[in-house]
C-alpha cells in the first residue's frame, strides 16, 4: 500500500471519510468527514502496518465535539476499505461507539490527476508553523 489517502463511504455515498493529504516524513493525515450533507476535518496520524493493513487514528472536529476515530484500511477485496470504530462524544460527558465499514469510492478522473500532485509537505510545513505560532 502507498498511502492512506481515497474517498471512503457507505453504501449510498451519504456518509463519507476523504483522506486527502498524508505525510509520509511524520505520518499525519488529513481530510473531511462528510455527514448529513455537512463537513468536518479529519486529523490524525497513520502506521504501515504491512504490506496490506494500514492503521490510522484521527479526530473529527464537528463544533460542539471531538469524536476521536480509530481503525484500519486494507485491501483483502481487491479494493481498498476502512474499517473504523468512531467514540462519538454526547451531551452529560457520555460516548457512544459505532462500526463503520466504509469502501473506497474511486475519484473522477480529473480529480485524480490532480490527487497525483500532493502537496503534504507544504502542508506539513503549515501545520508546523500552527503548531508552533500556537505554542508560543
Amino acid at each position: 500500500m502507498s498511502g492512506p489517502l481515497g474517498n471512503f463511504c457507505n453504501d449510498d455515498n451519504s456518509f463519507c471519510i476523504d483522506l486527502t493529504h498524508a505525510s509520509a516524513n511524520d505520518g499525519q493525515l488529513w481530510g473531511t468527514l462528510k455527514e448529513h450533507a455537512q463537513r468536518y476535518p479529519t486529523t490524525g496520524s497513520y502506521y504501515h502496518r504491512d504490506d496490506t493493513y494500514t492503521d490510522v487514528w484521527f479526530i473529527t472536529d464537528n463544533a460542539e465535539s471531538k469524536d476521536s476515530w480509530q481503525g484500519e484500511i486494507d485491501s483483502l477485496r481487491g479494493y481498498l476499505t476502512l474499517s473504523a470504530i468512531r467514540a462519538h462524544a454526547m451531551p452529560g460527558g457520555r460516548h457512544a461507539l459505532t462500526g463503520y465499514h466504509l469502501k473506497e469510492r474511486p475519484l473522477p478522473h480529473s480529480a485524480q490527476r490532480d490527487r497525483s500532485n500532493e502537496r503534504a509537505p507544504l502542508y506539513s510545513r503549515l501545520f508546523l508553523q500552527l503548531k508552533h505560532w500556537i505554542l508560543d
